[in-house]
């Protein structure tokens, strides 16, 4: 058997983006066919781009190629889109109203950030 060339870290980004994936597949789903669910249905559109792109990043990621980075951006980009989205839709109900989410936009956001420079490095040295 031919050792992995793919870092531990890769490859543990790769299990979660797909995971992420699914997610985000299903929450397209439920937003769609589900008349209970207090989300607009325009909102399905950023979950299915969610599922897409992380689909993308997670195969090519896991194949060490460095569109996979491309991906993973444009993973990130819907993220925080999603994220500033979401502010008048859960401003009364999550993290302390419109100044507790923009918290957690930039929080996601630097950890986002944080993820693509390991990202980004390991795929274009290739270790």
């Amino acid at each position: 058997m031919k050792p992995s060339k793919r870092p531990l870290g890769i490859t543990l980004t790769c299990l979660a983006l797909g995971w992420l994936a699914l997610a985000g597949y299903l929450n397209a789903a439920m937003i769609t066919f589900n008349e209970t669910v207090p989300i607009p249905k325009w909102f399905a559109l950023f979950a299915l781009a969610y599922g897409v792109t992380a689909s993308g990043a997670t195969y090519l990621l896991w194949q060490m190629d460095r569109r996979g980075v491309s991906w993973f951006r444009s993973w990130a980009a819907v993220v925080i889109l999603m994220s500033f989205a979401m502010i008048p839709i859960f401003s009364d109900l999550a993290l302390g109203g419109i100044g507790g989410m923009l918290g957690f936009v930039a929080f996601a956001a630097a950890l986002l950030w944080l993820l693509d420079r390991y990202v980004s490095k390991k795929v274009a040295t290739g270790s």
